[in-house]
């Protein structure tokens, strides 16, 4: 008799979202002076968090020292957006909520390099070393820097005489 595998149940699912998205809409029809963040159910939350906490934990997010900011802040845009998910559009909630955590994730780190580009300018104008990805950039631009002027030296040294004054001293010699 051959053994058969349990399939993996999914941290999240689809249906199970469904159901708590049309619970939490149905309390918001109930309570119109209700924000869309109080009409969230507790599983619905619970489900959401455990989206951002799985999504944080891939590997092009993983080493960021603001993660814990950067999930708060996708928890508070998805709180925010969770009941504008319309599933008569769509049935799948789990693309939906995964794609505002990504964007969200990706304007928190251009907001964090915007602020880091600031706070490198103020400590190269007051002589102090800046971040250390600022130093990696200064060097690769250095050594852009270099190659471009070792390339022009070569360019100008390897170019004919446009005159052919160098053709007939070469006849001459």
């Amino acid at each position: 008799m051959a053994v058969r595998k349990r399939k993996p149940k999914n941290y999240v699912n689809n249906a199970d979202l469904l159901i708590q998205i049309q619970l939490s809409k149905n309390t918001q029809l109930e309570n119109e002076d209700f924000t869309p963040a109080q009409c969230l159910t507790s599983e619905l939350v619970k489900m959401l968090i455990m989206l951002v906490e799985r999504y944080s934990q891939k590997a092009n997010w993983r080493n960021y020292t603001y993660l814990d900011d950067m999930k708060g802040e996708a928890i508070a845009s998805l709180c925010q957006n969770a009941l504008k998910f319309k599933p008569e559009k769509s049935n799948n909630p789990f693309g939906y909520y995964t794609q505002i955590v990504t964007h969200s994730f990706l304007t928190f780190l251009e907001k964090e390099k915007k602020v880091r580009k600031i706070r490198d300018d103020l400590l190269e104008l007051n002589g102090f070393t800046p971040s250390f990805t600022r130093q990696i950039e200064n060097d690769e631009q250095a050594r852009v820097d270099r190659e471009d002027r070792a390339i022009t030296h070569d360019e100008v040294v390897e170019k004919p005489d446009p005159h052919g004054a160098q053709d007939e001293y070469k006849d001459h010699t």
